[in-house]
């Protein structure tokens, strides 16, 4: 077997699911520190620096609460967040620097804000994206497109990397399937992906095609609107009638 045994043979999925969500933004977090010394002498990098090294923090606490089931911090009083928020703090899990300025967001105006799985979202999309970055070329754009359509509220996420060819795409979904190496990738992220939407009451669906790049579109159930109460108080006329 190469000295590789399947993940599911040693640790449970839950576990391989959180090494996999935190591996990323530890490694940023790893390489900020490491270089915090050669920049001892431009304090306003440290700062910079030691401003990521502590919302990667944030980030990597968020979704341990998201695994306990934890209030969203990012939802107001009544319990909504904004969309452009989550995708920010989705992007700031997995890129730093140059590759995260290679993102570029495009949002419709008026999306409804989200009721619910604030946490779970930026988990979903924090893999979605690395996953276009590493597939596209280092000066590649990936881009986070969303919009409101008739099926719910729909958020794409695309590259313009190598794509797959019909067979490995119809795998992408299984869990610890990866064309990666060992060191490189579990498998478990779009799987991941589909068990959290899935949660959520939403769809991801994945197209890809060889040379074409990669799209993949999360359809999340708009949420619902207050309902009328089943008796209405009726007004008096003021005329007595």
């Amino acid at each position: 077997m190469g000295g590789w045994l399947a993940p599911s043979a040693t640790i449970g999925r839950a576990p391989a699911a959180l090494v996999h969500d935190l591996g990323k933004p530890l490694g940023i977090v790893e390489l900020l520190a490491l270089r915090l010394q050669e920049r001892a002498r431009e304090p306003a990098l440290v700062q910079s620096d030691a401003r990521t090294i502590a919302a990667l923090a944030g980030e990597m606490r968020a979704c341990l609460r998201g695994l306990l089931g934890a209030a969203d911090p990012d939802a107001d009083a009544a319990g909504e967040t904004a969309l452009d928020a989550l995708i920010e703090r989705a992007i700031r899990r997995v890129a730093h620097g140059c590759e995260a300025a290679r993102v570029a967001v495009r949002l419709a105006p008026g999306l409804p804000r989200l009721r619910a799985g604030g946490d779970e979202l930026v988990r979903v999309l924090a893999n979605l994206v690395d996953n276009a970055l590493r597939a596209s070329a280092p000066e590649g754009e990936v881009r986070v497109l969303g919009i409101q359509a008739a099926a719910g509220l729909c958020i794409e996420v695309s590259d313009r990397g190598c794509g797959m060819h019909a067979g490995i795409a119809a795998r992408a979904f299984e869990p610890f399937f990866t064309t990666r190496s060992a060191s490189e990738g579990s498998g478990l992220g779009l799987a991941i992906c589909r068990d959290l939407v899935g949660a959520l009451g939403g769809s991801i669906e994945l197209a890809s095609a060889p040379g074409g790049g990669t799209r993949v579109r999360v359809t999340l159930p708009l949420p619902q609107r207050a309902r009328k109460p089943l008796f209405q108080q009726k007004k008096k006329n003021p005329l007595g009638a």
